[in-house]
């Protein structure tokens, strides 16, 4: 296990986090993040055999402090009901009800609607969107 710094985890640019996580698997599977009380998992077994275990949970709201972070802020409400970070059955209950709207076809089908809007136009990460072949 390797002691991190958020400074470090935050200069995975978000339109190609590949090589910088990379960087951090070469030199451990497991990172300690100090300032949020938290763990890096930046390996694919590793990841799912700590979120298929039994004592840990994909919500952030429930580590202590991590749940003082976004304690009062908009974020809190967002995590509550986000699928990526919920657990079962909650996390099974919203991927039924996304499963849908996330087909590659139904994706496609509206990237028209959604570049009407003036905010999303400008934020457009390469790829985000992309169909893969």
């Amino acid at each position: 296990m390797s002691r991190t710094s958020l400074a470090m985890c935050g200069l995975l640019p978000l339109d190609d986090p590949y090589p910088g996580l990379e960087r951090l698997r070469e030199r451990a599977a497991v990172h300690r993040l100090p300032e949020l009380g938290a763990y890096l998992v930046v390996s694919h077994a590793l990841a799912a055999e700590v979120l298929h275990g039994s004592g840990w949970s994909s919500d952030p709201l429930l580590s202590p402090s991590l749940a003082r972070r976004f304690q009062g802020s908009a974020g809190n409400g967002l995590v509550a009901k986000s699928l990526l970070f919920s657990d079962p059955p909650g996390h099974a209950r919203l991927r039924k009800a996304l499963s849908g709207w996330l087909t590659p076809r139904a994706v496609e089908s509206s990237r028209r609607h959604i570049a009407r809007f003036p905010r999303c136009r400008r934020f457009r990460p390469p790829g985000l969107l992309s169909r893969r072949s």
